[in-house]
């Protein structure tokens, strides 16, 4: 599951908070500071300790993140090469921080801050499929999602693979 923007009544609700522990909140808002960047806010790694614990550097900082799987849907991200600094000012804010993974009780946590070229009604369709084929595709490798497809896969053994 993938909670997206809004989740601030996780916080109310302890129970639900902990039906949640494994998945990723990913915040996204616009920024008009580059058009065409998706920047990363994670405060520099912090928001997504347990993710980095359970999955090692390479789920945050590689061509296997999100952020690599986003470059190779040709987008423009911030930061490139991946472990470098987030952009000062778009480094997560408060859902991020507040319900992070780096607290006892949070959760890893992503914030997305997209330029406007992103956001055209024209780019839009297009733009939300690559998003949610780059999240699937990080899900099913360092979240353990899995798809219709990788359950059949799993259910048929080695004929797919």
């Amino acid at each position: 599951m993938f909670l997206v923007g809004g989740f601030a009544e996780l916080r109310a609700d302890e129970e639900l908070l902990l039906i949640h522990q494994g998945d990723l909140p990913i915040d996204i808002h616009g920024q008009r500071t580059s058009a065409e960047t998706a920047y990363r806010g994670t405060s520099n790694g912090l928001t997504v300790t347990g993710l980095r614990q359970r999955s090692g550097e390479t789920a945050h900082t590689s061509p296997e993140s999100l952020l690599g799987i986003l470059k190779r849907h040709h987008w423009t991200v911030d930061p490139d090469p991946f472990e470098g600094k987030e952009q000062s000012g778009f480094t997560g804010g408060h859902i991020v921080r507040t319900y992070g993974s780096h607290r006892a009780d949070g959760i890893d946590a992503i914030q997305l801050e997209l330029g406007s070229n992103y956001r055209k009604p024209s780019e839009r369709k297009r733009v939300a499929a690559e998003l949610a084929d780059s999240i699937v595709e990080f899900a099913v490798k360092f979240l353990e999602l899995k798809t219709a497809a990788h359950s059949a896969r799993e259910s048929a053994g080695d004929v797919f693979r």
